[in-house]
């Protein structure tokens, strides 16, 4: 379990996916609010998607580099 956690102690958390996946980080099993998008067709990209108030996301670009997420009980790479 310990390579879906990151340096924060948070845990990566699967959300859905299609030719992106989305997830987000839960920790002391409460879900946060900041989620992760990653682009997989052609080129990889990430971006933190961040809520605003009138239901719209702002995309800040993000280090992308592969990392593990927990999908149910299974790990996985994304």
């Amino acid at each position: 379990m310990e390579d879906v956690k990151t340096r924060k102690g948070e845990t990566r958390v699967f959300i859905d996916s299609g030719t992106f996946v989305r997830y987000g980080y839960e920790k002391d099993g409460r879900r946060e609010k900041k989620v992760k998008l990653v682009l997989k067709d052609g080129k990889r990209e990430e971006f933190f998607m961040i809520p605003l108030k009138d239901g719209k996301f702002l995309l800040v670009p993000a280090e992308a580099y592969p990392k593990k997420v927990l999908a149910g009980s299974e790990i996985i790479e994304v």
